[in-house]
Parts: structure tokens; C-alpha cells; sequence
């Protein structure tokens, strides 16, 4: 946060500190006092007394120079020695030249000197004023005419004195209250920015224009904007129908009319994305008509972030929640049927096993031995997910022989060879081609997509399986003449435990395309999907060389 001081004392400071409300009869006199100096300069030029006459000149300029600070809220335009030492000269010759109407001229002097110059300088400033209309009304009149203008003027220095130090009090509070105010808006990080109705463009305040990633020259104020054209786009049109209803019709005489809050995303030059809480007040003037807009602006983005991070945990919770239900679901399905067979064998051998045959009773061992085996493989695979998800399934990327290595993997998945094995078209472009791949993840991948291949598509339809090599990939393709899979299947095809809805009755986990997707990412490459459904599928799996992720 930033830390705030103290101001110093406004009356130390080199500005003029006029009320607000008495600016503009404060600049109306002083113009008023240019006019009677132009014309009594004239005058005294004309009778040819150049001294007075330079002298209202002098006056002129000053009048005009602090009327335009005054009015336009600018710094004192000389410093309050100079400007005593001017007022006293003038003071001084108007008394010498016009006697006690000379006199007349010293309570307003004082009163200005007050309200723009130092204390110290209106003090001084009062009392030279009175010294010299005192010694002027006792040279050229008498003591009781001086001892009176003296005790007059006395009394309009101490008037002119409690009123700067009212006008003094006054803007203390003022600069407290701004202080407060300053600290409020920082400390809750609301930006303003305020334009007429016919024109939209306005000057951002520092606080908006970093929120909006506007440029900022140090020293300089940021270029006028107009709001919607730096909103998203989606927002705009919503942006522009608020304001449009803002401004319609009429309000109270000085009423205002507010518009619901909005939130707008705006897009940084730098691609950062901010989200600000707008509300938007109309202004009307003396006949109810709306004439400027004021905004306010919250900085939500941190709110938005996390909102979307609670989303996204949500949504992983429903995701968890839909994976375990597959996973009960599977567990419960491809489990219990071989616990069944194996169960039921079981009890054949304890009930009959000696007056089975021999073959029979091998059949019955087999018939144990492949429930176990599919229920151990099932939990290899889940297990070599989990291993993946965790990063501790590694890539050791080795020579190998491409088209031996496909081949081996055909013989592994079909050991009997036949006319299953027949059915697998296998193509490595070049044929005698070395890769430095990981036997074991490239047997995961091909293994599943082989295995899905045959068991999705008619016994006789053929499945080629074609590897090339492009520049330091491996790009291997899986074709079959299959079922197809649905498009509303596709999105979550990879997901674990997911099986498309045209499978029937064919067995099966869904844990094999999500090994491959895990063991191709390994690799530091990517599987893809194209297929309709009863038109068969392609999966394209690119590999890069050595370079494991």
C-alpha cells in the first residue's frame, strides 16, 4: 500500500487555497479590478503622471495573472515577497496621490494578501499598510484622523485574518477528508472515470489505466479513452445497450439514474486477461436531461480466478466421481466373472476332482489359470496408468529394429498364429529402418490398438498397420474396417474406463486407449482419432525419436 503523509501547511505552500464556491466572485472582483486600473491608468497617462499611471499597469497584470490562477486552480504566479513589495508600491502611491480614497484601497489589499500569500507575508504586508496610511493622515490632517484610520484598519487586518484562517480550517478539512477518501479507494482498489454524454471518450485515472495495460508516460496523463472499445467483445454490445438506456429520457432537476452492475473482461495489449465490476450513474443538469456518465470500476480478477479455480475443482470432482463409478462398474463386471469360473472350478475339483478324466480336469486348471491371468492383467493395466498419472513410468528410448519390432508384437498378441494373425497388414516405410523408441511403451501402444482393431471389425476384414518415419518422428497408423465410433464417444474416448455405447457384449476394460494416449505422450508425441461410426477407424500415433518427455 502506499504510504500517505501529512500535508504540509497550506499556508506554507506556493498556491492559491480559494473556496470553491468563492472562486468565481473572487475572480469577478479581481477582473473588476482590472477594468478601474485600465481606466485609471488612462487617466493618469492622459494628465501625464507616468508613475501612477505605470503603476496601475503593473496592477493590471498582476489582477489578470492571479484572476486566471484563481480560476483555473494554478500555483500563486509570483512569489508573496514580489507581490508584497508590488502592493505596497501601489498602496503607497494611491494614498500619496488620492489621500484618505487612497486609504479606502488598503482593506481589500489586505484581505488578498491574506487569502494568497504566507502568513508571515499578510502580517507584514498589514502592518506597512497601516504605518503608511497612519503617517500620510498624520502629515496631512491631524492625530485623530490617523488614530481613527489606524484603529479601522487594525480591525479589518483582524477580520481579514480570522476569515484565511476559517478559508485555512476549512481546506485542512478538506485535504483530510480527500486523505480519507484517497486511502478508502486504495485500499479497496476502485478505479472512476467520468465523460459528457455526447462525447464518450475520457481521460482514465492511473489506477484504470494499469488495470487496462493503457501505456503511461511517467509525468504525463493518460490518453483520452472511449470504455467499450477496450471491453472484450462479447461484452460490448451489452455495454453499449446499458449506456444508451442510461441517458434516455429525463430524471429529476440535478437527479441521477443508476444502471445494474456489470462485469466486463477486458484483454491487455500484453494478452493478460482483467475483470472489472462497473457500475454506471447518469448526472442530469437544471431540466432532468442526463449530461455526463460517472463509472466506478473494481478490479475482480482475482475473484474471477478464483471462481474458476472452484469450477475447475468441481468439475474434476464430478469427473472423479463419474471415473469411480466406471471403475465399481468394470471392477464389478469383468471381475466377477472370471471369480465365478474360477470359483465354480474350484468347487468342481473339491467335489469330483478324483473321478474327473484327466483332461477334463487339465481343462478345469486352464479354466482357473485364465481367470487369473485376465484379472492380473486387468490390474497391470491399472496399475501402469496409475504409475503413469503419479510420472513414475519412465521412456528409455533404445535401437530397435522397426519392422521386427512390429511383428514381434503381432506374434505376442496372437501366439497361435492362423488366420487372426493373417489379418494384420503390417508396413514400415523403409523397411530395414533403426529408431530409438521404448520397446516396452511402443508394445503398450501397438498391442491395444492392434487388439482393438481385430476385435471390433468382421473375423475376415483385414487391419493394416502401417510405420514410417518423418524427420525425427515415427508416425504409425492403425486402419480397420470396423464398427466406427460414435461422435458423442470421441470427446471421452481416452478418459479411463470409458467403453463406446455400439460395443455390445464384447469384453473389454477401458483402460487400453488410455495407455496408449499416456505411453505415446512418454514419448513426447501424441495419438489422434478419426473414425464414423460402421465405417471403421484410423489411429495415428507420432513418436519422436530419443527424446522422452
Amino acid at each position: 500500500m502506499t504510504e500517505h503523509t501529512a500535508p504540509p501547511d497550506p499556508r506554507a505552500q506556493a498556491s492559491l487555497r480559494i473556496v470553491d464556491t468563492q472562486r468565481k466572485p473572487v475572480t469577478l472582483a479581481l477582473l473588476a479590478a482590472v477594468v478601474f486600473f485600465l481606466l485609471l491608468g488612462g487617466k493618469n497617462f492622459w494628465q501625464q503622471e507616468y508613475v501612477v499611471a505605470g503603476l496601475c499597469a503593473l496592477a493590471t497584470v498582476v489582477a489578470l495573472l492571479y484572476a486566471h490562477a484563481i480560476y483555473r486552480r494554478l500555483p500563486n504566479p509570483l512569489s508573496d515577497i514580489a507581490l508584497a513589495f508590488i502592493v505596497v508600491a501601489v498602496l503607497a502611491v494611491t494614498i500619496h496621490k488620492r489621500d484618505l480614497v487612497g486609504v479606502l484601497w488598503a482593506p481589500p489589499l489586505m484581505l488578498m494578501m491574506h487569502l494568497v500569500s504566507r502568513r508571515q507575508v499578510s502580517i507584514g504586508f498589514d502592518t506597512l499598510a497601516m504605518l503608511i496610511a497612519a503617517v500620510h493622515c498624520y502629515q496631512h490632517h491631524d492625530v485623530d484622523t490617523a488614530f481613527r484610520v489606524t484603529v479601522i484598519l487594525l480591525i479589518t487586518s483582524a477580520f481579514a485574518h480570522i476569515y484565511a484562517r476559517n478559508v485555512e480550517g476549512h481546506h485542512r478539512v478538506l485535504d483530510e477528508q480527500r486523505e480519507h477518501l484517497d486511502l478508502m479507494v486504495r485500499c479497496a482498489a476502485v478505479g472512476g472515470m467520468e465523460w459528457a454524454v455526447d462525447d464518450e471518450r475520457a481521460q482514465p485515472p492511473e489506477r484504470l489505466a494499469h488495470w487496462m495495460g493503457l501505456p503511461n508516460t511517467p509525468g504525463e496523463a493518460p490518453a483520452r479513452i472511449r470504455l467499450r472499445d477496450h471491453v472484450s467483445a462479447e461484452h460490448r454490445d451489452e455495454l453499449a445497450r446499458l449506456l444508451a438506456q442510461l441517458v434516455q429520457g429525463h430524471t429529476e432537476p440535478h437527479g441521477s439514474r443508476h444502471s445494474p452492475p456489470q462485469d466486463l473482461r477486458v484483454v491487455r495489449p500484453d494478452g493478460q486477461e482483467v475483470w472489472l465490476h462497473a457500475e454506471f450513474m447518469a448526472l442530469s443538469d437544471a431540466e432532468g436531461k442526463p449530461v455526463k456518465v460517472v463509472a466506478t470500476f473494481i478490479d475482480i480478477s482475482r475473484l474471477r480466478a478464483a471462481e474458476a479455480d472452484t469450477l475447475a475443482a468441481l468439475q474434476r470432482q464430478q469427473e472423479l466421481n463419474e471415473l469411480r463409478a466406471r471403475f465399481v462398474a468394470m471392477t464389478s463386471h469383468e471381475f466377477r466373472t472370471p471369480l465365478a469360473a474360477i470359483l465354480s472350478s474350484a468347487e468342481l475339483l473339491d467335489h469330483y476332482g478324483e473321478r474327473l478324466p484327466i483332461d477334463e480336469r487339465q481343462a478345469v486348471l486352464k479354466g482357473i489359470h485364465d481367470g487369473v491371468h485376465r484379472m492380473t492383467h486387468m490390474l497391470d493395466r491399472i496399475l501402469l496408468i496409475n504409475k503413469a498419472d503419479a510420472q513414475m513410468l519412465e521412456c528409455r528410448p533404445q535401437p530397435l529394429h522397426l519392422a521386427q519390432a512390429l511383428a514381434q508384437i503381432a506374434h505376442e498378441l496372437i501366439p497361435g498364429g492362423g488366420a487372426e494373425l493373417d489379418r494384420l497388414q503390417i508396413d514400415v516405410t523403409p523397411p530395414d529402418a533403426q529408431s530409438r523408441l521404448d520397446a516396452k511403451l511402443l508394445q503398450h501402444i501397438l498391442g491395444n490398438l492392434m487388439s482393438n482393431a481385430l476385435k471390433y471389425s468382421p473375423p475376415s476384414s483385414p487391419v493394416a498397420v502401417h510405420a514410417v518415419h518423418k524427420d525425427n518422428d515415427v508416425v504409425i497408423t492403425v486402419d480397420d474396417q470396423g464398427i466406427g465410433i460414435p461422435d458423442d464417444d470421441l470427446s471421452e474416448l481416452f478418459e479411463p474406463f470409458h467403453r463406446c455405447s455400439n460395443v455390445g457384449e464384447r469384453k473389454g476394460t477401458g483402460l487400453g486407449l488410455t495407455i496408449v494416449k499416456k505411453s505415446a505422450e512418454l514419448h513426447g508425441g501424441h495419438v489422434t482419432v478419426s473414425s464414423q461410426a460402421g465405417h471403421g477407424t484410423r489411429f495415428t500415433v507420432r513418436l519422436r525419436q530419443g527424446e522422452p518427455a
